[in-house]
């Protein structure tokens, strides 16, 4: 059975969802999703249609994170990692640690 769907990193803040069956019929369903004032990796959801290829579903992300995707039936699941993972973000506060070894 042929995969619903392709999700790729385009680059560090952009996770792609191609979509090859699928069509976007209401036009509000086509809007921007702008999620940059609430406290979530992601800053924006866009969607394109591509003529004769189905959907594409772009994910601006805050900074980098790691995702996990799934494949379940006719289902696609994308999961974006909520924290920063230590070695994909430069840490703009020092470690716990240093922070521990600094005080008095």
């Amino acid at each position: 059975k042929a995969a619903c769907g392709y999700v790729y990193r385009a680059d560090d803040n952009h996770l792609v969802i191609d979509l090859p069956q699928v069509t976007v019929p209401q036009a509000s369903l086509k809007r921007e999703i702008l999620t940059g004032a609430f406290p979530t990796p992601v800053v924006q959801i866009k969607t394109d249609e591509l003529p004769g290829r189905g959907t594409r579903v772009t994910i601006a992300l805050r900074d980098k994170r790691s995702y996990l995707s799934a494949h379940l039936g006719r289902y696609l699941f994308v999961d974006v990692q909520r924290e920063a993972h230590p070695n994909l973000v430069p840490q703009s506060k020092p470690p716990l640690a240093a922070v521990r070894a600094a005080a008095p």
